[in-house]
């Protein structure tokens, strides 16, 4: 398991869409995560938790692998 796999688009968007359905705290611990203090996705002019939104688009991406964790 590498997140070197992660090549999917719509995984990461996958996890995007979930990250703004269920807001950012929810989001990152109902997965495991904390939040970012370095590191961010840049998308649709909104900022995501790098790691978070990596690891669980890794899960979307590779379903039977199941999310990244932190």
């Amino acid at each position: 398991m590498s997140i070197g796999e992660l090549t999917s688009k719509e995984a990461v968007e996958n996890a995007v869409r979930e990250h703004d359905e269920r807001g950012r705290d929810n989001f990152l611990d109902t997965h495991g995560f904390g939040r970012s203090t370095q590191y961010y996705v840049w998308y649709e002019k909104k900022l995501y938790d790098a790691k978070a939104i990596a690891g669980v688009a890794y899960g979307y991406q590779f379903p039977d692998r199941g999310t990244l964790s932190n």
